[in-house]
């Protein structure tokens, strides 16, 4: 499958397969394990994370390609009006579960209400340094939860990878996101930490 060539400020959905649909993500220590490597991957190989969702056989990434001088990018369909460190995003077991209900945009109106002062610090790259591609992005999540499972077969070779091209393709995106567990029956567990993470400082930055 041809992937989308991999450009400074676009963003990505990506989809990732485990082997033979195998259900390898059904209790809270793997989804740990996965997210802490899908965070560290996106750090090193500058990315952004805006977002996943981790399904017992398969994983979806929303990510930003970052620049090559460090700094986020404008999106392609929307200035970005702030930059924000990743720490733990509202998606953790300490917001009420009324907010992790609402809607999206009234979740980001929520937000906007309060405090934004976590700026990235620093870059992630600097000149002459390689610039990664999607491919790097990917063969270091696969490559290093495998590692993880002590090797073997784990996952499906090709992953999907699509261009998020306008706001309301965002938006759908993260509802997709949000909601994915109850596209495959599966308990509300899995539409919370530490199965879904979604930074709502960032697409916030990214939809207004």
């Amino acid at each position: 499958m041809r992937q989308p060539t991999t450009e400074e400020g676009q963003i990505y959905f990506i989809t990732t397969v485990t082997y033979e649909r195998r259900r390898s993500f059904v209790r809270v220590e793997q989804a740990k394990t996965m997210g802490g490597i899908i965070v560290n991957a996106c750090r090193m190989k500058g990315f952004v994370l805006l977002a996943y969702s981790i399904m017992p056989d398969h994983v979806h990434v929303l990510v930003q390609k970052n620049s090559s001088s460090g700094s986020l990018e404008k999106a392609p369909f929307r200035a970005m009006e702030n930059n924000y460190h990743l720490k733990q995003g509202l998606s953790s077991p300490r917001v009420s579960s009324a907010l992790e209900k609402a809607p999206l945009r009234k979740r980001i109106d929520f937000v906007k209400e309060h405090d934004i002062n976590n700026h990235l610090k620093g870059g992630l790259s600097s000149p002459g340094r390689r610039i990664f591609t999607l491919s790097d992005l990917m063969q270091s999540i696969k490559g290093n939860f495998s590692y993880r499972m002590d090797g073997g077969t784990f996952w499906q070779e090709h992953y999907d990878a699509r261009i998020v091209s306008t706001v309301d393709h965002l938006s759908n995106t993260m509802e997709y996101i949000i909601n994915n567990h109850r596209k495959h029956d599966l308990p509300d567990a899995f539409g919370r930490h530490p199965f879904v993470y979604h930074d709502l400082r960032k697409i916030r930055a990214l939809m207004y």
